[in-house]
């Protein structure tokens, strides 16, 4: 009978680590998701940092380029990217399919632990065990407070580390003669899109917190 408690007791743990770090993933994938296909950033940058005149673009043309792009980068588009008025290099094109499929590894990761958390969390919820909440919301909140700290300090430099941690090729540092795309993708856009992600991941660290003080409440 012990030994079948200790087992259970340690098959709770184990269930609860897991859907605490599926939770803080999810919501990691969720605020990338949102912010990368969501073109409302994009666009109040292109007003915000004066796009047009660095890109010697008219509006209407980096729209209508960075909507081909977007939807591209989406894991049910299965065609080749063809900017609509500006050419590109073999390089850029790589590196633009390797951004395409570090997303939809993100989405994939994404479906999984989403799953995994609701399957898991409502297994715990059962048992009237709910610290993966709080668990969940630790993790997540951890994200940004690793992240924040180095894009405070420089961003530039942080930029150039993540490129070289996530690509295994150089293809990242366009030549705006090449690859002219790169003109209506300043660095400040990229920047302003890391701050919106850990924004959102912040947000669902409260969320998962407020979860657990209410489920808490309820369950008192």
């Amino acid at each position: 009978m012990n030994k079948n408690k200790i087992g259970i007791r340690l098959l709770n743990r184990f269930i609860n680590l897991i859907v605490s770090y599926c939770i803080a993933f999810s919501i990691f994938a969720i605020a990338t998701v949102l912010v990368v296909y969501g073109k409302w950033l994009y666009y109040a940058d292109i007003h915000l940092l004066n796009i047009p005149d660095l890109a010697n673009m008219t509006e209407s043309e980096i729209k209508k380029n960075y909507d081909v792009l977007i939807t591209y980068l989406s894991p049910f588009y299965e065609g080749s990217l063809q900017f609509p008025t500006l050419h590109m290099s073999a390089e850029g094109r790589i590196h633009f399919v390797d951004v395409k499929n570090i997303l939809i590894h993100i989405q994939y990761g994404m479906c999984v632990t989403i799953i995994v958390a609701l399957l898991g969390g409502g297994y715990m919820l059962r048992k009237r065990q709910i610290k993966f909440l709080l668990n969940g919301a630790i993790l997540t909140i951890a994200i940004p407070v690793i992240l924040i700290v180095p894009i405070a300090i420089d961003f530039e430099k942080s930029f150039v580390l993540f490129h070289k941690l996530l690509f295994r090729n150089d293809y990242w540092q366009f030549d705006s003669e090449k690859d002219p795309v790169i003109n209506m993708l300043p660095e400040t856009f990229f920047m302003h899109a890391a701050c919106g992600i850990l924004l959102l991941i912040l947000g669902g660290s409260l969320l998962s917190y407020c979860l657990y003080r209410y489920v808490k409440r309820k369950f008192a």
